[in-house]
């Protein structure tokens, strides 16, 4: 025989070793697969559903994003209450301090934790998203590394805790192999694992940029580059290429691979899945629940979706139309898709979900502390309506807390003094001052505070020429400081829209 053909020989006999035992399950449904839910399942929903996978005999369910919202949270509390000593329930969250904390504070007196964490490591990615080179990304992740261990396994008061760290080289099918090594070695180096409870690094296909045959010759390079193999637990996260995800497949952009596919096909190859699917018409009415939608809720993806279309337009400016987006590898217009059906938004959005409609709708490109305040009006209606928001149910709620249809009016004096007539509604009721100043910012102010005999200022001030053809209007985003009627100072955020910024 060959050298060839005994290296094939030997290869065909280590993958039938391999078949035999059985994978580490682990569970998104709660989570990635809930996110896809136009009208997510209610609370007790998705505690029945909890119960029914911890029946199966899952052991490591991820159950939320605490940090997003209060619903989220409190269902980790529940989950934290309600899991079995030897099950480990698993977190996501960004990577910020306050975001890290909160989900950390989300699972103490849990048994088991898996922390996940991500950073998107590909070129487009670290150029469009985040403006990294390959070693800021790599300081970015040991930083992120640092902290999430400093919260947790080096916390003398929540050492009782078996903590576990996910880290997500996110959009690894897109990233340079050897870049997902090297700083996987950082974040494991700074972890400081140890064998009995080794690192988790979970390595996504991302939007079917490799084929399948391409993705596992990635996953098999990590494998066999990365120092320490026997302390590291590899992930297959295989999004819509269909490979790992939740029970029936129904994940984020219905994508995830059925996990009962894959097991029930192990099962009749002679593999004990350990789980039990006895009792399969409850699973499927259990996880039938809700209706499901091709679109995007997740947070990271709505930013770089949004700042995608700003580098489009910037590209466009400069004759360069060539399609470069993250998460969309064609241009949903070629399909007869428009833009808005991208992005919806539900508890598990961020400030960029509803500040990417509201830029499709209105070309308002809001300030980032302005798209901070509106996301928690957004999240807490999402909250209380239990379902995602319509994007026309966004514009009228950003309408109704920001934009003042009323009008107004002013003239130049003399000098440089500026004259302001203005209408203000004061308690549902209509008001109208006129003042001077050199400005007719200035002006409002001054008259402001003379008329009501109190403490105004204005703390941030931004504009810019509609998007969309609109050159002839501007918007202006204005945001004041006051002292209210208890005596503490208060910060309000107003936009406006007319063809001359000073009647803004």
């Amino acid at each position: 025989m060959s050298s060839e053909g005994h290296s094939r020989q030997k290869n065909l006999a280590t993958a039938r070793l391999l078949s035999k035992r059985t994978s580490r399950w682990f569970l998104t449904d709660l989570r990635d697969g809930i996110q896809a839910l136009p009208d997510p399942i209610s609370v007790s929903e998705k505690k029945a559903y909890f119960k029914k996978l911890v029946e199966v005999g899952f052991k490591e369910i991820e159950v939320s994003f605490p940090a997003v919202s209060q619903t989220d949270f409190d269902f980790t509390r529940y989950a934290v209450k309600n899991t079995p000593e030897d099950m480990a329930i698993q977190m996501l969250t960004q990577s910020r301090e306050h975001l890290l904390r909160r989900t950390v504070e989300s699972v103490i007196g849990a048994k088991k934790a898996i922390i996940r964490v991500y950073l998107a490591t590909s070129d487009d990615f670290r150029d469009i998203l985040s403006n990294m080179s390959k070693q800021d990304a790599i300081d970015k992740a040991v930083e992120i590394t640092k902290l999430v261990r400093l919260l947790t396994k080096d916390d003398t008061r929540r050492q009782e805790i078996e903590w576990t760290l996910e880290f997500s080289p996110e959009c690894f099918s897109d990233t340079p192999s050897d870049f997902a090594v090297q700083i996987c070695e950082a974040v494991k180096a700074a972890w400081e694992l140890t064998q009995e409870n080794p690192i988790t690094f979970i390595l996504p296909a991302t939007v079917e940029v490799a084929s399948p045959n391409v993705y596992a010759d990635q996953i098999e390079y990590f494998c066999r580059n990365i120092f320490e193999r026997e302390k590291v637990c590899v992930s297959v996260h295989s999004h819509n290429d269909r490979a790992v995800g939740c029970l029936f497949g129904y994940g984020e952009r219905t994508g995830n691979f059925g996990l009962i596919t894959v097991a029930l096909n192990m099962y009749t190859n002679g593999v004990l899945p350990e789980l039990d699917f006895s009792d399969m018409e409850e699973l499927i009415s259990v996880s039938e629940n809700g209706q499901l939608v091709v679109c995007e809720f997740s947070v990271s993806r709505q930013d770089a979706i949004k700042k995608g279309f700003a580098r489009a337009e910037t590209r466009a400016a400069s004759g360069d139309d060539a399609w470069k987006f993250p998460y969309l590898p064609l241009d949903p217009k070629d399909i007869g898709r428009n833009y808005e059906a991208l992005i919806r938004v539900n508890l598990q959005s961020g400030k960029c979900g509803a500040a990417c409609i509201i830029l499709r709708s209105f070309g308002l490109d809001l300030p980032r502390p302005l798209q901070v305040e509106f996301s928690l009006f957004a999240q807490n209606e999402a909250d209380s309506m239990g379902r995602k928001f319509k994007a026309d149910e966004i514009n009228a709620l950003f309408r109704k807390h920001y934009i003042y249809t009323g009008k107004s009016k002013n003239k130049k004096s003399k000098g440089n003094n500026r004259e302001i007539s203005a209408l203000l509604r004061v308690n549902c009721k209509s008001v109208e001052i006129s003042g001077r100043g050199n400005g007719p910012i200035s002006a409002l102010i001054d008259v402001i505070a003379l008329h009501f005999g109190t403490l105004f200022e204005v703390v941030n001030y931004n504009e810019h020429n509609l998007s969309s053809g609109n050159q002839d209007k501007a918007s202006t985003y204005i945001e004041v400081s006051y002292l209210n009627s208890e005596g503490q100072m208060v910060r309000r955020w107003g936009c406006g829209v007319d063809n001359d910024v000073s009647l803004l």
